[in-house]
């Protein structure tokens, strides 16, 4: 059986030469091969960003290395692997992903590829729409490399040989060759996927946002303007995933006539050259994770990165760190690593819920192989509900539980019974011996972890509080209850203002008309004194004379002193003129008269102290004007 088919073709001339093994591959492989090289050629996946008959750039000094996907009736993927000079490309198409292995196999043969292609005039046995096709015959020098490297003479995995360059051969013996070291991808579980292209697209954020869509299984598209990191990072993207695998249409790299890919309903994982970017946009496509790699741009979906465990979402972004600050994603098996914990946390206890269909009847939704089934509610109800839940509809998740009943059915045909719980090994889920800096790295999640939940929880607090006052405050100005009793009180205010007014005016008048009712035909000015508030008491134009006790004007008898009073005593005695005694009686009527005019005053406040003195020298003469104070607007 070949191991891959073998294309070098001249896009300026559009010429090309194949080889598909026909003397060591079965009719049916021969054929296939044969149908997969005529694809990659018609679809110019070669040279995906160029459109037909652009201008197209001389030779560079430096070979470009990318990938591209084919697919069978199938399902079955078959990667090419270019190697590609201006306009000059060679191609190996297998089902195999050994691309460093290829990359050495096609350097080896450039150099004579693009001398077999000079050769090529136009008169080629076979057509294709886009160029003409020349099959290599094996017994010259080119096809005898391709049989040593592509064919039965290729090694197997884990094998390393030496593959003698027969165009440099001098007297039968080849001077030169090239060392192709096959990979044995059963003991690399990523299949020796670089992460690099991936991890250097400028932050981690970005690739937590891009795994976050491929395991809710959204479209998504990766651009760049260098094939080699877009085709690159599409199968970092892919090898993340594991022990998952995408389900779904896979393209490292789309050509520009299969553009309408892009409108498809279904889920995909596609790369594209920038400059098809702007053909995109134009498209009817919506909801697509985009990833820039040469910006770190990126769109991203709020519902796929809640979906996320915090505690092992926490963990993969710490890890991707670690490995970006120390290699730069050059460990692939550390990178792989980190991803495989993920999926380590979150679907390890798929273990704890497999049953027999005889001990347990299965729903009629269950998944069923081999007599086993997987309790998906129980499975759901762990602490990993979220992204369960988000996964259970996608077809890898689908993939990977048929996958694990078919193990355990396998065990239990050579070992005589089945293997439940902890009875079931699953390397692929096995994490390794936990290391000192594995121990720090899962601290240092920890504190990520509490810091961002103590900010959010913050935020939230903050959020909700402004929420409340600011509905508060709404409730308040847009209360019916609380405006009718604004009004109702400012209405009530003054109307009370205005009666106050009026009793004071009111009383003023009655008591004015009443004095003079009371003292009219006094001329003696004996009702007055009867009235006044100072009867009994000294005349305020009273003085006290040097030595001697005055009372009320006369002064203290003493022992041998005659009865009859002396005349300074009648001075002293004098009774006040009635005009003053009168003009004071007056001033009390006018402050009685302020103190009534003063009830007004009395609106919530202790204005009435104003009116409280017992005696009308110590009243004042006016009273203050208050204003009633607004309770409400304070």
């Amino acid at each position: 059986m070949s191991l891959a088919a073998f294309i070098a073709v001249d896009d300026e001339r559009s010429v090309a030469v194949v080889r598909a093994s026909k003397a060591t591959a079965g009719a049916s492989e021969t054929s296939d091969l044969s149908e997969m090289c005529a694809s990659a050629l018609d679809g110019r996946f070669c040279f995906p960003e160029r459109a037909e008959g652009a201008d197209e750039p001389s030779r560079s000094a430096t070979a470009e290395r990318f990938t591209f996907c084919l697919t069978r009736a199938n399902g079955t993927r078959v990667l090419g692997r270019v190697r590609r000079r201006g306009r000059i490309a060679c191609a190996a198409l297998s089902e195999r992903a050994w691309f460093e292995y290829f990359d050495d196999a096609l350097a080896g043969c450039e150099d004579e590829a693009l001398r077999v292609l000079s050769l090529v005039e136009g008169n080629g046995e076979s057509s294709s729409s886009s160029c003409l096709v020349r099959e290599i015959d094996a017994d010259t020098a080119l096809g005898e490399y391709l049989d040593r490297a592509f064919g039965t003479g290729a090694p197997r995995a884990g094998e390393t040989r030496r593959v003698g360059i027969p165009w440099s051969a001098f007297a039968g013996v080849a001077t030169r060759s090239v060392t192709l070291t096959a990979p044995d991808l059963k003991k690399e579980f990523n299949g020796g996927i670089k992460f690099t292209s991936l991890l250097d697209c400028g932050h981690v954020d970005a690739v937590l946002a891009l795994f976050a869509a491929l395991v809710t299984e959204r479209r998504v598209v990766l651009t760049g303007s260098r094939l080699e990191f877009v085709s690159g990072a599409v199968h970092a993207a892919n090898a993340a995933l594991y022990p998952l695998s995408w389900q779904h249409i896979f393209l490292p790299v789309l050509p520009e006539g299969f553009l309408d890919y892009l409108t498809a309903p279904m889920p995909f994982l596609i790369g594209l050259h920038s400059s098809l970017v702007s053909v995109m946009k134009r498209l009817p496509c919506d909801d697509i994770f985009t990833l820039d790699l040469d910006t770190g741009e990126f769109t991203y979906f709020d519902e796929d990165l809640r979906s996320m465990p915090a505690g092992p979402f926490t963990l993969l972004r710490v890890g991707l760190l670690r490995e970006m600050e120390k290699s730069r994603g050059q460990d692939s098996q550390a990178v792989a690593q980190v991803f495989r914990t993920f999926f380590s946390s979150v679907l390890g206890q798929y273990k704890q819920h497999i049953k027999g269909v005889v001990a347990h009847p299965p729903p009629k939704d269950a998944i069923i192989s081999d007599s086993l089934w997987l309790d998906q509610d129980e499975f759901m109800a762990t602490k990993h509900a979220g992204i369960l839940a988000a996964m259970r509809g996608t077809q890898m998740y689908e993939v990977f539980v048929r996958q694990r009943l078919n193990m355990c059915a396998q065990v239990a045909r050579k070992t005589g019974f089945v293997p439940l719980g902890d009875e079931i090994v699953d390397f692929d889920l096995e994490e390794p011996d936990i290391t000192l800096s594995d121990l720090m790295m899962r601290g240092q999640a920890l504190g990520e972890q509490f810091a961002s939940a103590s900010s959010h929880a913050l935020s939230e607090a903050s959020s909700v509080f402004k929420s409340t006052v600011a509905k508060a405050k709404l409730a308040y100005s847009s209360s019916k209850t609380i405006k009718n009793m604004r009004e109702a009180f400012t209405s009530k205010k003054s109307e009370l203002a205005a009666s106050m007014k009026k009793f004071s005016k009111k009383s003023s008048e009655d008591f004015a008309a009443k004095w003079a009712e009371w003292t009219e035909g006094d001329a003696d000015g004996s009702i007055v004194k009867s009235l006044s508030f100072d009867a009994g008491r000294a005349s305020p134009t009273t003085s006290a004379r040097k030595g001697a006790d005055v009372i009320h004007g006369a002064p203290a008898p003493t022992s041998g002193s005659a009865s009859k009073p002396s005349p300074s005593a009648s001075v002293e005695q004098a009774e006040p003129e009635p005009s003053a005694a009168r003009a004071d009686e007056v001033t009390d009527v006018d402050t009685v008269g302020n103190a009534l005019r003063s009830i007004d005053l009395m609106s919530f406040n202790d204005a009435a102290d104003y009116a409280s003195s017992p005696t009308p020298s110590k009243r004042p003469s006016t009273a203050p004007t208050l204003a009633t104070p607004n309770f409400l607007d304070d």
